[in-house]
């Protein structure tokens, strides 16, 4: 485990707990015996906690493994691992990373039983800024072991990465795919805050927040094979209540240009009887309309990536909405995007709902409830007709919103973007005690 062997602060541990010899590899150490290590961690641990220091990263555990007799493997490992668990639980929070920690006993006696709470482990190998090389490679590797650690009881960690370095977006984007911890590790002064900002969000409780899918990010290609000159597919999912959005990450991690085509059947949790859209977070595009039907040859993506090249698509549901009778009847076809220059924006979403227009208004309305602030984005397929001032109400917390904070995309004519941060701020408004902000969006038909 990370520190044991060391110093403990309260004393050498020669002077302070029992201990035992054991051999590792030609050499012979001295460590904490399996009955005296809880009480280490305890100490360690408190002694963490007092000082303010609010999250660790416990790493080499795989040396427990190396230990040469079969005894000593027997004796310390699960205690070892139960004693750091625990008084990581105690007084982190459980804000530990496993590291280093992929050894057969580990996996077994700690991360597959579902009967303790899910622990963050490291997924690869170590983020190397300074060997160019590593950096596809890490991705790869990440992807490609999240096949196997998605199934055990473990929330996946790719390491951290620098914002301000070569593969820095390249990075960003699959710890964002990844489902697992986000974090940095860049040099005091060099940050890179715009990447920062899409991977992050403002709440209305002004903290900053990750907005992480709902599983563990994976190749959804696990046959292909490093040196193949293929593009590396991460899927994961952005759930909400009935329905979500398909992410799927692209990295060219081969050294030459590379264009695929990309069926819409490779998205987690498409239906067949459903429609789609498309949409690009680098450029902004959208597609077209797509049919969910896994056998339509047209609903292609094409994804056309240069050397260290990357992009996420997010696909989002239909929902259609019959207005008008006779030769006037028309269908409305709706989309909640999330939040706009996010690179996961739709995880932001937690509920949105369309509902009837109204007989006596004719006005339909949406209701969108959101985890953060940031500029909303709201597919419209009749959009090009509607009139801002004439044609939308929209409400933030129950007031009307300023109309210069609502605009249509100048790229996408199907695009309403509504600037929810901005209206926030302008019109000063409180969450008090809730985390969620709630909007209520009124359109003529």
């Amino acid at each position: 485990m990370g520190y044991w062997g060391g110093i403990s602060p309260i004393g050498k541990i020669n002077d302070t707990y029992k201990c035992v010899d054991v051999k590792v590899g030609d050499n012979t150490l001295r460590v904490v015996d399996a009955t005296d290590v809880s009480r280490l961690y305890t100490n360690f641990y408190k002694f963490l906690w007092e000082c303010r220091v609010d999250s660790a990263k416990t790493d080499a555990q795989f040396y427990l493994d190396g230990l040469v007799h079969a005894d000593d493997r027997r004796q310390l490992t699960n205690a070892y691992q139960d004693a750091w668990f625990i008084n990581s639980l105690r007084w982190l929070s459980g804000r530990a990373i496993s590291c280093m920690s992929q050894t057969p006993q580990t996996i077994f006696h700690s991360q597959l039983p579902s009967t303790r709470p899910r622990m963050v482990v490291r997924n690869s190998d170590d983020f190397f800024p300074n060997v160019p090389e590593s950096h596809p490679w890490h991705i790869f590797c990440n992807a490609h072991n999240s096949t196997f650690t998605s199934h055990f009881n473990v929330l996946p960690d790719w390491d951290m990465f620098q914002t301000s370095h070569p593969y820095a977006s390249f990075h960003a984007a699959a710890r964002c795919i990844s489902g697992g911890p986000v974090y940095i590790t860049d040099e005091v002064g060099k940050h890179d805050v715009e990447l920062i900002s899409q991977m992050t969000a403002r709440t209305a409780r002004e903290n900053t927040v990750i907005l992480r899918p709902d599983l563990a990010g994976k190749t959804i290609e696990p046959y292909t094979s490093y040196d193949e000159e293929r593009l590396l597919k991460v899927g994961n999912f952005a759930s909400r209540g009935g329905t979500g959005t398909s992410l799927l990450a692209v990295f060219n991690v081969s050294n030459r240009s590379i264009v695929e085509l990309i069926p819409l059947r490779n998205f987690l949790g498409i239906c067949g009887d459903e429609e789609y859209i498309i949409r690009a977070h680098s450029t902004g595009e959208i597609s077209k309309i797509l049919p969910g039907d896994s056998q339509s040859e047209t609903s292609l993506v094409v994804s056309d990536l240069s050397p260290r090249g990357w992009e996420i698509f997010s696909a989002y549901p239909l929902q259609i909405v019959q207005h008008g009778s006779g030769d006037n009847r028309e269908s409305l076809k709706i989309a909640t995007l999330g939040l706009l220059g996010k690179m996961t924006g739709a995880v932001a979403v937690l509920k949105s709902e369309v509902h009837a227009p109204n007989s006596s208004s004719g006005r339909l309305k949406i209701v969108v409830s959101l985890r953060a602030l940031g500029k909303l984005g709201l597919y419209m397929s009749n959009l090009s007709r509607k009139s801002i001032e004439n044609d939308f109400i929209i409400l933030l917390l129950g007031h009307v919103i300023p109309q210069h904070t609502v605009a249509k995309s100048a790229k996408v004519p199907e695009l309403l973007e509504i600037d929810v941060e901005r209206a926030w701020e302008e019109m000063n408004l409180s969450s008090l005690w809730n985390n969620e902000v709630n909007l209520q969006i009124y359109v003529n038909l």
